[in-house]
């Protein structure tokens, strides 16, 4: 039999509908963990530790998950580096979303 402990823990889930001056039918959320679980194994000396982290974003009916594991802490630069490449798309994806908004706007365009 084997034991199992959390050895480190941090989670958020945001709500993307919060204090939203859109309708009721705009709603998601965006959900993160970065957890260490350490189990002992009975019967043997080793104790091992697994990672776990996840980032999911929902938006109405449809979500994508992000499963990432690191055991090293090289490999933690490079969850670190995915995520800030992720910043920097959204961001640049922002931007557009912008311009095309004005486009709509001054065009007076009605989009399906």
């Amino acid at each position: 039999m084997s034991k199992q402990e959390m050895v480190f823990s941090r989670f958020a889930k945001d709500f993307l509908d919060k204090n939203s001056k859109f309708s009721s039918q705009e709603f998601g959320s965006i959900c993160w963990n970065v957890g260490i679980e350490k189990w002992e194994n009975e019967g043997k000396e080793k104790t091992t530790f697994y990672a776990s982290h996840a980032l999911r974003i929902s938006d109405c009916n449809r979500s994508i998950t992000l499963d990432m594991t690191a055991d090293l802490p090289e490999e933690y630069d490079l969850r670190i580096h995915k995520v800030d490449e992720i910043i920097k798309s959204l961001e640049s994806l922002k931007v557009a979303l912008k311009e095309a908004k004005a486009f709509v706007q001054d065009n007076n365009i009605k989009t399906e």
